[in-house]
């Protein structure tokens, strides 16, 4: 049975890239690799081989708006 790895990052394209190269390396040691990541990082997760998961955009206008500054 392989491992399982859950990589989850919200930020911008630099935090994203760490994410991204630890999921390489995890691929090349056999791991399953799950991305939870902006959506817009999903297609260059999937690319490489990660298991894309998606924010919900909701969720991130959240997080910029008052009540997620506040937190």
């Amino acid at each position: 049975m392989k491992r399982t790895a859950v990589l989850m990052s919200i930020g911008t394209r630099g935090d994203i890239e760490p994410f991204l190269t630890l999921g390489t390396f995890l691929l090349r040691k056999q791991w399953r690799v799950i991305g939870v990541f902006p959506a817009q990082f999903c297609e260059e997760a999937e690319e490489i081989g990660l298991e894309p998961v998606g924010f919900d955009p909701a969720f991130l206008e959240m997080l910029e708006g008052s009540e997620g500054k506040a937190v």
